[in-house]
C-alpha cells in the first residue's frame, strides 16, 4: 500500500466507520460541541452546519510533548491530554472524566448525561446515567418539555451522574470567530445536547491531504498521525450531523 493510501486508509477508518444518514424521527435538541481548550486552526467547522462550536481558550494543556505524541494520545483512546486554567470545572470534568455528553433541559439545568457517545453504533440507543436512552431522554425534555429536578447537594465529581441537577458556573466560551459568550447564554432557552471534545490547535489535521504528505521519514508520519487524529474528531462530528440530523457532512 502506497503511503498516500495508507493516510486516507487511517483517516477512513476514524472518520467513517458505520457511518449513517437516516435522519432521526426522534425530537433532537441544539447540539452544541463544547472544545476542551483553543480552536485548532486548521478545522472548518462549517462542514458541520447543525452543531454549534465553542472553544475554552482559558483551558491549556499540561502536555509539554510533541504534535505527534499528542496525536497518538488522541488516537489510543486511553491516554489523553490534561488541562489547567479557567474553567477549573470544565477542566476537572475532562481531566477525571473525559468524553462526556450532557444534556441540559430549557431552564440550562443538566437533565442527564453519559460518556463516549460513540460507544454504541446508533447514538439515539446510547445509555445515559440514569439507564434510559438518548432517544427517551429526548422524548421526555425536548418533545415533552419536561424540566430536571434542581440538585439540592453540592456536585460531587465523584459520582457518575456529577452535573444531574445542576447548572454550569457562568464561565466564558469562544465562537470559532472568536467571538466571546457566556455558556449560559449558549444553553437559555431551549434543551441542548452539549459533548465534550477535544483537538489540540498543534496539529494540521489537513497535512494529510496535501502535498507533503508524500514526504518520507518524520514529515510523513507527522502528517499521518495528525491526519488520523482528525479524522477521528470529524468523524464524531459526522456521526452526529448524519445520525441525528439526516445531514452527509463527509468531505466531498
Amino acid at each position: 500500500m502506497c503511503k498516500k493510501s495508507l493516510i486516507v486508509f487511517l483517516i477512513l477508518v476514524f472518520a467513517f466507520s458505520g457511518l449513517s444518514f437516516a435522519k432521526s424521527k426522534t425530537a433532537i435538541p441544539k447540539v452544541v460541541m463544547l472544545g476542551i481548550g483553543a480552536k485548532n486552526p486548521t478545522l472548518d467547522e462549517s462542514r458541520f452546519p447543525h452543531l454549534n462550536f465553542y472553544y475554552t481558550p482559558g483551558l491549556v494543556s499540561k502536555a509539554q510533548v510533541s504534535s505527534n505524541v499528542k496525536a497518538l494520545a488522541a488516537l489510543s483512546g486511553i491516554a489523553k491530554e490534561t488541562f489547567e486554567g479557567e474553567p477549573k470545572l470544565l477542566a476537572d470534568i475532562w481531566n477525571e472524566k473525559g468524553e462526556v455528553f450532557m444534556l441540559f433541559d430549557n431552564q440550562s439545568v443538566c437533565a442527564t448525561l453519559g460518556y463516549n457517545i460513540l460507544q454504541q453504533d446508533d447514538i439515539l440507543k446510547r445509555l445515559c446515567a440514569d439507564r434510559k436512552s438518548l432517544a427517551d431522554n429526548f422524548k421526555l425534555y425536548v418533545k415533552k418539555g419536561k424540566t430536571a429536578k434542581p440538585a439540592k447537594k453540592a456536585m460531587k465529581l465523584k459520582k457518575s451522574d456529577f452535573m444531574v441537577g445542576h447548572k454550569f458556573p457562568n464561565f466564558q466560551v469562544s465562537d470559532p470567530s472568536g467571538n466571546i459568550t457566556n455558556i449560559n447564554t449558549v444553553l437559555s432557552g431551549q434543551p441542548t445536547l452539549v459533548i465534550l471534545f477535544q483537538l489540540s490547535p498543534d496539529l494540521d489535521i489537513n497535512a494529510a491531504k496535501e502535498s507533503q504528505a508524500e514526504a518520507s521519514g518524520k514529515a510523513f508520519a507527522k502528517a499521518m498521525l495528525a491526519g488520523a487524529a482528525g479524522g477521528k474528531a470529524t468523524g464524531l462530528f459526522e456521526q452526529i450531523e448524519g445520525q441525528l440530523f439526516g445531514y452527509d457532512a463527509r468531505e466531498k
